[in-house]
């Protein structure tokens, strides 16, 4: 029997990690780099689980226990996983937090989930809480993944390098528990916290792996922070169901280097990474030549017209000269390509899917585990985000609000009735906030219902939609539209190189001739610097922050308006 057949929604995620080890000890579960010995190392499934005993170990050493919280501050790697496997086992809640979050957030989260202990991934998160360690006085124990000199965190490596072998436990049986609690970005506010269970999250990583099959023979390069639930179910627990192998790319910084080590045969990411990818394949010769260019607007053109038989013939040509070198500098392995936490920019989805690298869309929230829908491999349809998995129902509001009920469903809100109330209708319908419409089984999302910009004429527009279209313009990497109770819309746009404004506006007006002329952008500003989770103006997932940049940009846009 597999471990497909032993496990199922009914089960938790400790005796999902016990059942992958126990079918395949030897295996190779994760490939990490070390910086301090400066070469990559790989670690079986068995390794993992005597680490997580230790792990357990030093876990109840602190008095920890079934129902407590315990924060985890670092970016993703062994160390994420060691302390995830063996909180579940224990029945202890992990509470998730940005690797580069704020020092006010950490605090709000650490009070919020009456967090007992915070482990960090090293001096840069230290540094991060800063002086907010003093409104985290339930917090009693902080460990480092390193040693950090003159400090008081302990460095929990270390410590669990010299604890004593203990056996793995699954202690937390119970599929209805609590496994985590993750804050939502707060993009419009206070974030709130998310109350997953084991079950809602295991059944979602079932269905997952059930519409996109991933298997022993595959390996997922993860850069995606595991403070987020997409990579977290996708390109964690999923993995673990089917016994992958996941490497850990060192950062962002070094994708491209760490692509060609670590070949992936599969790659979760967000839209933002693959448009980055794009940009810079086509922004170099020799695609950013005459006959490059040409060849980019032919595959374009081919990933649009999908199975046509004549565009099959005449795509021919742009994957053979560019496909395969494209292909290379992405490991060379790359079979399919995941997408989810926004929408996909139309241009750079057509491109991958013209050179013959099959990008798969999803969707879904932090609420539903996350997955809601995807594309499957043999009907990728193009802007749709594809058909509900298993056990996961939708239906559209009278407002065309997407609505959502299943298995995966959050628990609720931690601590906050009414907001639970508001998401999660009687009849155990959570309403998504997203706008869509349903063809054929397949969804399409339109826009957000919280998100629509109303012009002084009562004309309704959705911004991501248009921004969405801006980007098409390969000048533009980033757009902001704006235009709440005004006469007309106007944007803010980042560009890479300097650009005449009138020139620029007057050339993305063609972008827009699908929309309705209301919809149409009349004034504009360039700027330079790029929004970055940095600089506060893109979540961890890379949304934009709107609430971040209205306020950066008022003066600029108020002008606009006389």
């Amino acid at each position: 029997m597999s471990i497909l057949e032993r496990i199922s929604h009914d089960h938790t995620l400790g005796q999902l990690f016990e059942e992958r080890v126990a079918a395949t000890p030897d295996a190779v579960a994760y490939i990490e780099y070390s910086h301090v010995l400066g070469k990559w190392f790989n670690h079986s499934w068995e390794s993992v689980h005597q680490q997580a005993g230790r792990a357990q170990f030093l876990l109840k050493g602190l008095g920890l226990g079934p129902g407590d919280r315990i924060g985890i501050m670092a970016h993703g790697g062994t160390y994420w996983v060691t302390l995830d496997v063996a909180a579940a086992g224990l029945g202890i809640v992990t509470v998730p937090l940005y690797h580069r979050d704020r020092g006010g957030n950490v605090a709000y989260v650490a009070e919020r989930s009456r967090m007992r202990a915070l482990f960090i991934g090293g001096h840069a998160q230290w540094e991060a809480i800063g002086d907010e360690r003093g409104r985290m006085p339930g917090v009693k124990h902080i460990f480092s993944a390193v040693q950090i000199p003159d400090t008081e965190v302990q460095p929990f490596l270390l410590e669990l390098s010299s604890a004593q072998p203990s056996p793995y436990q699954v202690m937390q049986k119970d599929p209805a528990s609590i496994a985590t609690i993750v804050f939502t970005s707060g993009t419009t506010g206070r974030p709130k916290g998310v109350q997953l269970t084991h079950g809602n999250i295991l059944s979602n990583a079932i269905a997952a792996t059930a519409a996109v099959p991933v298997g022993p023979e595959d390996r997922l390069l993860s850069f995606l922070p595991l403070s987020h639930m997409f990579e977290r179910t996708v390109g964690y627990y999923s993995p673990m169901l089917r016994g992958s192998t996941v490497a850990f790319a060192r950062s962002i910084a070094t994708l491209r280097e760490d692509l060609r080590l670590q070949p992936p045969t599969v790659m979760v990411s967000v839209p933002r990474v693959y448009e980055k990818i794009y940009r810079a394949m086509t922004s170099r010769r020799p695609l950013n030549s005459p006959v490059g260019r040409l060849l980019v607007s032919l595959s374009r053109k081919a990933g649009r017209a999908g199975p046509s038989p004549l565009w099959r013939v005449l795509g021919l040509l742009p994957r053979r000269l560019i496909g395969r070198k494209v292909l290379q500098g992405l490991g060379g392995n790359l079979r399919i390509a995941i997408t989810g936490g926004a929408a996909m920019n139309s241009r750079v989805a057509d491109f991958f899917a013209g050179i013959g690298l099959k990008v798969v869309q999803g969707y879904g929230l932090t609420e539903t585990s996350p997955v809601v829908s995807v594309n499957r491999e043999a009907d990728i349809r193009r802007g749709s985000v594809g058909p509900p998995i298993e056990g996961v129902e939708v239906r559209l509001a009278e407002d065309q609000e997407l609505l959502v009920r299943g298995r995966g469903i959050m628990q609720g809100y931690l601590e906050d009735p009414e907001a639970t109330q508001a998401a999660i209708d009687p009849e155990g319908w959570f309403h998504t906030g997203d706008l869509a419409r349903i063809e054929e089984d397949h969804i399409y999302i339109i826009g957000r219902a919280k998100e629509i910009i109303v012009l002084s004429n009562g004309e309704k527009v959705p911004p991501e939609d248009l921004e969405s279209a801006l980007c098409n313009d390969p000048r533009i990497s980033q757009a902001w539209v704006a235009g709440e109770g005004r006469p007309f819309l106007s944007a803010v746009v980042v560009v890479e190189e300097p650009v005449d404004e009138g020139q620029l506006l007057d050339s993305i007006d063609s972008l827009l001739h699908d929309f309705p002329g209301y919809a149409h952008i009349r004034r504009l500003h360039v700027e330079t610097e790029p929004w970055t989770e940095q600089n506060g103006f893109l979540t961890a997932t890379l949304k934009l922050r709107r609430r971040a940049l209205h306020e950066k940009y008022d003066e600029i846009v108020s002008a606009f308006y006389g």
